[in-house]
């Protein structure tokens, strides 16, 4: 799939991003930079956050590990929260309901057919 549209779309992304920069840029150009002071983050805990990364992709496929993973991941975020900043949980599960939601309407769609799915629940 990479070969028919990935390319493409990273192709288009950086494009675009390339108008919109040269278009706007006396406007990018006064913006203030806010600069945080409050502490730096330390190094073992950016490598952990990759490390986790790594392995929910790498277990992506495979529910229980994945689940346990996540949940240590979690546990590391409430550890060190003076570090970082709270989870934002609310608005990704929103996010994947929706598109759990899109899946299973497109499954019932492929099941029944496009044309009658709606009426047969009526």
């Amino acid at each position: 799939m990479f070969e028919h549209f990935g390319w493409r779309a990273a192709a288009a992304c950086g494009v675009s991003t390339a108008m919109v920069t040269a278009t706007f840029w006396k406007e990018l150009d006064r913006l203030e930079v806010e600069r945080d002071t409050s502490g730096r983050i330390p190094l073992w805990l950016t490598a952990a956050h990759l490390v986790f990364l790594a392995m929910v992709v790498a277990f992506a496929h495979h529910p229980d590990v994945f689940f346990g993973i996540f949940v240590l991941f979690l546990g590391l975020v409430v550890a060190t929260g003076e570090y970082q900043e709270a989870l934002k949980l609310r608005e990704g599960l929103l996010v994947g309901f929706f598109l759990a939601g899109l899946v299973t309407l497109v499954l019932k769609q492929a099941h029944y057919g496009s044309s009658k799915w709606p009426l047969t629940y009526f």
